[in-house]
């Protein structure tokens, strides 16, 4: 999926090839998504912002995660629609990261083999769920918790399941089991 400057508006690709830096953004998180509101903000139509996800959907509210994995619909964790990006011309490319980055060309390539040039090169990846290194880590019903993606994960194999262990008795950890307490399964904090 890809939203933001397209060639049917050539006025501002014109404007922004003659004058402006063009800005590119790995990382579609909280942090990346706050980075576009201030671009927005304070950019003015003078530079171009390509934001490049891992994602196959716009930033998204990871605080209240939990809400999704006991029913809430999913579309309320979004922190902007994707037309807010195409309204503030930002080019958002979902579902394909960064694989390759040339410093001295000044390009990226992506997953999908598309090849984006930058002036400036901003980083927001964030954080990823780690796997323990312990046998059975990663037998099927052993989830992490860090994506919507995991959470429709972990809310297949809860249905029918009749326990569940949580690894990690931190605020995500106690909110997991406090979520899947929800669901109707006996919980084990370890």
């Amino acid at each position: 999926m890809s939203t933001g400057m397209t060639p049917q508006n050539p006025r501002r690709s014109a404007s922004v090839a003659a004058s402006g830096r063009h800005v590119v953004l790995i990382g579609n998180g909280m942090v990346g998504h706050r980075f576009c509101l201030e671009w927005a903000r304070l950019s003015q139509g003078r530079d171009s912002l390509t934001v490049l996800a891992e994602e196959p959907v716009p930033a998204y509210d990871r605080i209240h995660l939990t809400d999704s994995l006991t029913g809430a619909d999913a579309s309320s964790l979004e922190l902007s629609p994707p037309d807010w990006y195409q309204q503030q011309h930002i080019i958002l490319r979902l579902d394909d990261p960064v694989v390759a980055i040339d410093c001295e060309e000044r390009k990226v390539t992506t997953r999908a083999g598309a090849v984006h040039c930058y002036d400036v090169l901003i980083f927001a990846t964030g954080s990823s769920a780690r796997r323990l290194p312990l046998p059975g880590a990663s037998l099927p019903g052993v989830h992490v918790y860090r994506t919507l993606a995991d959470l429709r994960s972990i809310r297949t194999h809860a249905a029918s399941a009749s326990s569940a262990a949580v690894l990690g008795g931190g605020l995500l950890g106690l909110e997991a089991a406090r979520a899947m307490a929800d669901l109707g399964l006996r919980i084990h904090v370890i």
